[in-house]
């Protein structure tokens, strides 16, 4: 992962890598942590991860492999600290049609 500091207008590479390796996810800073959620792999395939970087410790966790529907590019956003998904490439009924899924 690269974190730019605006302010200088420099860029540090983390020596974190994630778990999981993932294409358009749902990306979400919440809680002192940033999420990974959904996506594809490198041969297109769909993945059901959220993945959590904690940004205190520098270290990647898997929270969970099957809690989701196939979904890539959502929406992201919380609220009263909840995370929730909408919209995006997705490939279960229960997302095809806007629906708001809590996911955190």
């Amino acid at each position: 992962m690269i974190v730019y500091d605006v302010a200088t207008n420099t860029s540090e590479m983390l020596p974190a890598t994630a778990p999981v390796g993932v294409w358009s996810p749902g990306l979400i800073g919440h809680a002192g942590c940033i999420y990974s959620i959904g996506g594809s792999n490198s041969i297109g395939g769909s993945l059901r991860h959220i993945q959590e970087y904690n940004i205190e410790t520098g270290t990647w966790q898997i929270l969970s492999s099957n809690k989701l529907p196939l979904m890539t590019r959502s929406a992201m956003f919380s609220h009263e600290g909840e995370v929730y998904a909408m919209g995006g490439g997705a490939y279960s009924i229960s997302t095809k049609y806007g629906t708001l899924l809590k996911l955190l």
